[in-house]
């Protein structure tokens, strides 16, 4: 008996060795588990900043943007700004007898059909 018990003695206390070494292991798991949870929550308000000063950046690049695209118009030349203005002034007048062409005029420069 005094074996038996022996024995089981060595095999209870290899289990107990088996079960630390085990649950040593867990918890070094649960560390790197807490640690990349921290980075990542780390990570998702990195994003969420970059994101708000993203949407920032846009609307003040929609604000600088909106005064040039108003300022396209008063940039033309003044035979452009001509040729505009009488397209305006065809399509009002002429629309149902001629076709339109964009930035076209009613003037022609080679001879006249007959």
């Amino acid at each position: 008996m005094n074996l038996t018990n022996e024995h089981e003695i060595v095999k209870m206390e290899e289990i107990i060795r088996d079960l630390t070494k085990k649950l040593e292991a867990v918890q070094a798991e649960n560390v790197l588990l807490k640690e990349l949870a921290f980075q990542s929550e780390q990570r998702y308000e990195q994003i969420k900043q970059l994101e708000r000063q993203n949407e920032e950046l846009q609307r003040q690049l929609d604000a600088l943007t909106k005064p040039m695209e108003q300022k396209d118009d008063s940039s033309d030349s003044w035979f452009i700004h001509t040729l505009k203005h009488q397209n305006a002034l065809i399509r009002t007048t002429e629309r149902k007898h001629h076709p339109i062409h964009p930035l076209s005029t009613p003037f022609t420069f080679g001879e006249k059909k007959k």
